[in-house]
């Protein structure tokens, strides 16, 4: 983006049409665009959207819970930190862009210095407003939640999580009691569950794979620490999904489906957020409610009614016409099914030309016996 940013303001500058204004403009930021403390800048704050890049994706994905929002932010400020310091890898990357003639002086690397420590000290400050992680409780909840966080080897630290655990329960004790959970009995069984972890997921690698679900559907006795560590995982890091589905429903009810009913719009709601992947759907369970609903006549063989008389024993389809088929009363069936067939508009024509003297033939029949009669 640099470059063609620089051919364009070239452009700009030495054009014979451009206006005078425009060109000066063009002319002062070339001469910026040029120097080396600009250049610096530039690759210092990539460095720095890079760790926010990584960090806003982390919040919006839909598996994210509070101990990896947790982690994600302290890793982020962690990481700033550094930068306050040490290079990026995109601002090593510019100075070893840079030669003699245009490295900057030992001066002006002092005053981008302060300059960019400024910049991570009002990063921090922001980040820290709006994600307040120093609290007690989010930190228990990172410690017992966070897997990869656990030490690998808990020979003298048995004890590791009780404490965390006791301020989880006892705050949310008023709930795990209306929904039956025995909280005396919560940290017994966080300690059961502790060795089976450490033996099944022994390594790093290990740790990166293990989900809670694997976790608590190899240990079904545990049901008063499952009922925690569901509620847990239930609680929202961030309002990403409320903004996801303020988004969906923009696009489902529009200016142009203004009479769509609520029911409707909830229906459409549930698919578009709750749903799987188009690839990893299974409509079977949809086309069997859609089936019995009520009886169903597609217009497509071989789910509708067989319209043939005689056995399915052509061998040549160019052999078949208009009186192969009985009558119907559903005549647009038959002329849909006629329509893929050879020589489509002449079986067209035989065929209303057969139901027309049907039809006329039933109106003369009625027709003499209510004459006949009077």
């Amino acid at each position: 983006m640099y470059k063609p940013l620089v051919l364009h303001l070239q452009q700009l500058k030495n054009g014979t049409t451009i206006q005078k204004l425009a060109k000066q403009n063009a002319a002062a930021i070339l001469k910026l665009l040029d120097t080396s403390k600009f250049v610096l800048y530039a690759h210092f704050l990539l460095d720095c959207l890079n760790v926010l890049s990584e960090l806003s994706l982390i919040l919006q994905s839909r598996g994210t819970d509070i101990s990896v929002a947790f982690n994600a932010v302290d890793a982020a400020i962690v990481m700033l930190r550094k930068y306050k310091t040490r290079d990026g890898p995109k601002l090593k990357d510019a100075y070893k862009m840079m030669d003699e003639t245009t490295a900057p002086t030992a001066a002006e690397i002092e005053v981008f210095k302060s300059a960019k420590a400024k910049h991570v000290d009002v990063l921090l400050s922001e980040l820290e407003r709006r994600f307040p992680i120093n609290g007690n409780m989010l930190q228990n909840i990172s410690l017992i939640l966070y897997i990869k966080s656990w030490p690998l080897d808990l020979k003298g630290e048995e004890d590791y999580g009780d404490c965390a655990l006791d301020d989880i329960v006892a705050h949310h004790r008023t709930v795990l009691e209306a929904a039956s959970v025995q909280t005396e009995n919560v940290v017994e069984e966080w300690t059961t569950i502790k060795p089976y972890v450490q033996k099944r997921y022994s390594d790093e690698h290990g740790r990166q794979k293990a989900t809670w679900a694997d976790i608590l559907a190899a240990n079904p006795r545990n049901k008063n620490f499952a009922a925690v560590v569901n509620l847990l995982l239930s609680l929202p890091s961030t309002s990403v999904e409320c903004e996801r589905g303020f988004s969906q429903m923009k696009r489902i009810k529009s200016d142009w489906r203004s009479r769509l009913t609520g029911s409707n719009l909830n229906a459409l709601m549930r698919i578009s957020l709750d749903s799987p992947a188009v690839g990893a759907f299974d409509p079977s369970n949809a086309v069997a409610l859609w089936e019995a609903e009520r009886r169903r006549r597609p217009f497509v063989k071989p789910y509708g009614p067989h319209l043939s008389t005689k056995p399915d024993t052509v061998e040549d389809d160019d052999e078949q016409t208009a009186e192969d088929y009985v009558d119907d009363d559903d005549a647009l069936i038959h002329i849909i099914e006629l329509s893929v067939q050879p020589n489509m508009f002449i079986m067209i024509l035989q065929y209303l030309i057969k139901l027309l003297n049907s039809k006329i033939s039933s109106v003369l029949t009625l027709y003499s016996s209510v004459y006949s009669s009077v």
